[in-house]
């Protein structure tokens, strides 16, 4: 008696079983390798955090011995470089005042270590040399973009306000006497002294309105001239005639410069 009919069945389950469980096999190896791959992969970097402005921080300059005029060009160079930060001038102290953040502070540094360098420094020597008196000098120091002002005399009032029974009289105060007045302009090669020098005196008085008005002589030189450099000889600035007492009076400028 032969058996073919049942290993027949049983090799036609086998096979039905094999397409059934190999499908599922092939399925989760295939799971399987996708899973490893992308543990494998690395993650995508994360967005970067949105940055926060830098705080402001403050920071004053000196600006050293500078004319008012000088102060204001350098605060212009500094707000027209760096527009966002505030910065403000105090002139009677020599002071820039600066709010800026510290990458722009940075920049503020570097324009004022290039802007404001230290200057030179003069020794000037006026020589007043008249014919019928002794000569006499006045010494000054000046340094670059610095101004420097000597004066000797009295103030003499003058009645601009005649006295009533409501109050009293009104008087305004002239200077007379000498007035010398020495500024240093530009830089380096450029320098140029400006020279204003006043000399005036009381010639007596005046009826004017039937009032004794003090009548005065001034001499007034305003000379701008270039520096000698390193030379000491003596240059002469302007001559004139005294009205009072009709003495001719030469001015003459040394100028030393300082180490």
């Amino acid at each position: 008696m032969t058996h073919t009919a049942p290993r027949r069945s049983q090799l036609l389950l086998a096979g039905l079983l094999a397409l059934v469980v190999l499908p599922a096999t092939l399925t989760r190896t295939a799971q399987a390798q996708a899973q490893a791959q992308a543990q494998a992969q690395p993650m995508p970097p994360a967005p970067p955090a949105a940055s926060q402005p830098a705080a402001p921080i403050y920071e004053s300059f000196v600006l050293g011995n500078r004319t008012e005029v000088s102060s204001q060009e350098i605060l212009l160079a500094v707000r027209n470089l760096v527009p966002s930060a505030k910065s403000v001038l105090l002139p009677t102290q020599g002071i820039l005042a600066v709010t800026a953040t510290p990458s722009q502070m940075q920049l503020i540094r570097s324009i004022l270590t290039s802007v404001n360098q230290p200057g030179d420094r003069y020794r000037l020597t006026y020589t007043l040399t008249g014919t019928d008196s002794a000569p006499r000098q006045y010494i000054l120091l000046v340094s670059t973009h610095g101004s420097t002002v000597f004066k000797r005399g009295t103030r003499v009032p003058i009645l601009t306000g005649p006295s009533s029974a409501h109050g009293d009289a009104q008087f305004q105060y002239v200077d007379i006497g000498l007035s010398i007045t020495a500024t240093l302009e530009g830089n380096g090669a450029d320098q140029r002294l400006h020279t204003k020098f006043e000399q005036s005196s009381l010639n007596g008085q005046r009826t004017l309105a039937g009032t004794d008005e003090p009548q005065f002589d001034q001499v007034l030189i305003d000379e701008r001239t270039t520096l000698p450099g390193s030379s000491t000889h003596p240059t002469q600035l302007s001559s004139f005639t005294l009205p009072t007492t009709h003495e001719h009076v030469t001015l003459t400028l040394t100028a030393e410069k300082l180490p």
